[in-house]
This record gives C-alpha cells, sequence and structure tokens, in this order.
C-alpha cells in the first residue's frame, strides 16, 4: 500500500513537471517566432537602406 502511495506521488509530481515544462515550452515556441519575425523586418530594413545607399552613390559619380 505504501509502494502504490509512493509511485502515486511519483507520478502526480512528474505530471505537474511535464505540464510545467509544456507551458514553458509553448511561451519559448512563441519568442521564437517572433524574434525570427523581427530578424527578418530588421534583414529587410538593412537591405532597403543598403539600396539606398547605392543609388546615392551612383547620384555623386559622375
Amino acid at each position: 500500500m505504501e509502494k502504490e502511495t509512493d509511485i502515486e506521488a511519483k507520478y502526480h509530481k512528474l505530471a505537474a513537471e511535464y505540464s510545467k515544462v509544456r507551458s514553458q515550452a509553448t511561451v519559448l515556441k512563441k519568442a521564437v517566432l517572433d524574434e525570427q519575425t523581427k530578424n527578418l523586418e530588421l534583414n529587410d530594413l538593412v537591405k532597403k537602406h543598403e539600396q539606398t545607399m547605392q543609388s546615392e552613390n551612383k547620384k555623386w559619380k559622375v
């Protein structure tokens, strides 16, 4: 009987830990997606600035 209670306690502890880790994984997945989106936006901005600089350089080269 005591062994059964010990196993149940371990199971509940493990289930709680699993639930905690799953919720953390969800938060981390969202954070990764947000950072990837931000990274793409910044890369696009850098490309636009590079193009602007190149066109300005061409204007000043005679």
